[in-house]
């Protein structure tokens, strides 16, 4: 886990249960430095998301720090292991 601030980026996909997993996940786990922002309709021009999407109809995780981002996760075990690894 970092120490600096950290933004995570959830896009939705085709499959809502994905995108719950992802929310549970993160819910459920302690990471006090994460800032959580999932992309709707209404924030989709903000610049931490406008340049964001979905890979392959799958929701998607984009782990940023410092203004930049990891490569897109797709799978619940990638990003156990972004955040807690």
């Amino acid at each position: 886990m970092s120490n600096q601030s950290q933004e995570l980026v959830l896009i939705p996909g085709n499959e809502k249960e994905s995108e719950k997993d992802f929310l549970d996940y993160v819910r459920g786990s302690f990471h006090p430095n994460l800032v959580v922002v999932l992309k709707t309709e209404k924030n989709a021009s903000l610049p931490l998301v406008q340049s964001r999407n979905a890979k392959e109809g799958l929701a998607t995780a984009y782990l940023c720090e410092q203004q930049s981002c990891r490569s897109p996760i797709t799978a619940l075990a990638d990003l156990e292991e972004a955040l807690d690894g």
